[in-house]
Parts: C-alpha cells; sequence; structure tokens
C-alpha cells in the first residue's frame, strides 16, 4: 500500500489531502509507504501569500494585455520565481 502525493498533516494545518498521524501509523502497521512532498509553499502562509500575489498580478497582467493562458508570455511569467 502507498500513499502518493501525501505529507503529514501535523505540518500542513488545512491541507485535508494530507494524512494524520492515526492514518499514517495505520499505514505502517499494513506495510504501507507515505510519499512525503516538499515545497514552500506547502509549509509556510508567507510562501503561500506571496504566491496568490503574483498569480493575481500575472492574471490582471492578462486581462490588460489580453493574453490566454496558452499565450508563451503567460507562460513564461508563470514559471519565473
Amino acid at each position: 500500500m502507498i500513499a502518493s502525493h501525501s505529507s503529514c498533516r501535523y505540518f500542513t494545518p488545512g491541507w485535508e489531502r494530507n494524512m494524520g498521524d492515526d492514518e499514517i501509523r495505520r499505514l505502517k502497521d499494513n506495510g504501507g509507504v507515505i510519499q512525503i512532498n516538499y515545497g514552500s509553499s506547502f509549509v509556510t502562509q508567507a510562501s503561500q501569500d506571496k504566491r496568490a500575489a503574483n498569480t493575481e498580478k500575472i492574471k490582471v497582467y492578462a486581462e490588460k494585455n489580453g493574453l490566454s493562458a496558452e499565450d508563451e508570455v503567460l507562460k513564461n511569467l508563470s514559471q519565473k520565481k
């Protein structure tokens, strides 16, 4: 048994797809493993806020310039950190 694309809910409150301590213990007891994701956007509110602000800026830029999600300029902006 494998829990993929999961992490520990203890470290990421509010991310319901992540597993709680009891679920992880039951997974272990049944010989299962859990995939632990790492990404700062899952760890800190500051990272989540920054990403949301950047996403909003890109959305406004796209609307002002008539860009669609498929436009290369918009794709490049979305990839920048």
